[in-house]
């Protein structure tokens, strides 16, 4: 068996009040982004900057929490989608 690459991540999972613009009807929105977020004004600000589009805004978190999940990948398919960094 092949040797695998392992990493756990935090990330917060959340549940977002979101509004169509065009339509002007609320929806929510189910998302999980990096990070741990120490206040709820930090978290709408990341969730803001990576949600809003011309016809979709954020509105407020619902519901938030911590996760941490551990990821696996196999060295060969790491080597060969990671990026090089020579030091």
């Amino acid at each position: 068996m092949e040797k695998r690459i392992t990493r756990t991540l935090t990330a917060t999972h959340c549940i977002a009040l979101m509004l169509n613009l065009e339509t002007e009807a609320p929806f929510t929105r189910d998302i999980t982004i990096e990070g741990d977020y120490k206040s709820t004004d930090l978290l709408n600000k990341a969730l803001a900057r990576q949600l809003n589009t011309e016809t979709e805004r954020f509105i407020r978190v619902k519901l938030s929490e911590k996760v941490n999940k551990t990821y696996a990948m196999p060295v060969s398919k790491f080597i060969a989608n990671a990026d090089v960094i020579d030091n």
